[in-house]
């Protein structure tokens, strides 16, 4: 007796195994993205469904008491001071968010949003006091009106928000310094006018007298033409400082 043999149910199995092989490679692709990224992932689970149409006061309650950590990455785990990620799954949304927080601020931002909140920006002090600057992507995930999960995540901008920050002080300082300069000139020139007039006043009075020595009269000159330069001088000092 001679089984019968179906050439299509060969290829269909080869073709089932080479799509599985095709998701697992993916899956593996994504795991590795998740675990490596600099980038805090987390992803929330909600042990009791938040109707969606609760008031927004409520809905608040509703997270901070029913939302816990079920999955994230290592970078997500040391924003957080710890060094396993194991460490932070599981834990509550209460126990990670403070109220008094920045961050608590994003949690009436991200029901109004929808469920689906972007670059929202929280700048908060770490376990040794230290100012950190995070960016947090927040998505909610759910059906038949009722939020189930969020997933999000937190990216560290303390480097580049520090750098700002000491860049905006930079400039403020080389303002400063450049309003001294010229409150410095304003006063300089002002100091060196006062002693001009009755220098020129006197060599005017020499030249009215008719110095009769030629010495004389060669010394008067060159203070008249000295007082002269002097004077364009202070003249180009008030310019500059204007």
């Amino acid at each position: 007796m001679k089984l019968a043999v179906h050439p299509h149910r060969g290829r269909k199995t080869v073709s089932r195994r080479e799509a599985e092989r095709q998701l697992a490679a993916r899956e593996a692709q994504l795991r590795f993205y998740f675990e490596q990224s600099p980038e805090g992932i987390w992803r929330l689970d909600l042990e009791r469904p938040l109707p969606v149409a609760t008031p927004e006061a409520e809905q608040i309650e509703h997270l901070y008491r029913y939302a816990q950590v079920a999955e994230c990455n290592l970078a997500m785990a040391r924003m957080f001071g710890f060094e396993r990620r194991h460490d932070l799954v599981g834990a509550r949304l209460a126990d990670l968010l403070p109220r008094e927080e920045p961050r608590s601020r994003h949690l009436p931002a991200f029901i109004r949003s929808g469920y689906r909140l972007t670059e929202a920006e929280s700048h908060e002090g770490d376990r040794e006091g230290r100012r950190r600057f995070f960016v947090h992507t927040m998505i909610g995930r759910g059906e038949n009106g009722q939020l189930e999960s969020a997933w999000g995540t937190q990216t560290d901008v303390t480097e580049r928000r520090l750098l700002e920050e000491e860049l905006r002080q930079g400039s403020a300082e080389l303002l400063a310094a450049d309003r001294h300069k010229d409150e410095f000139l304003a006063i300089l020139a002002h100091e060196l006018r006062n002693p001009l007039a009755p220098i020129r006043n006197a060599v005017e009075v020499m030249r009215g007298a008719g110095l009769p020595d030629p010495a004389l009269r060669q010394a008067r000159e060159i203070v008249d033409r000295q007082v002269r330069q002097l004077a364009r001088l202070v003249d180009n000092l008030l310019d500059v400082s204007r």
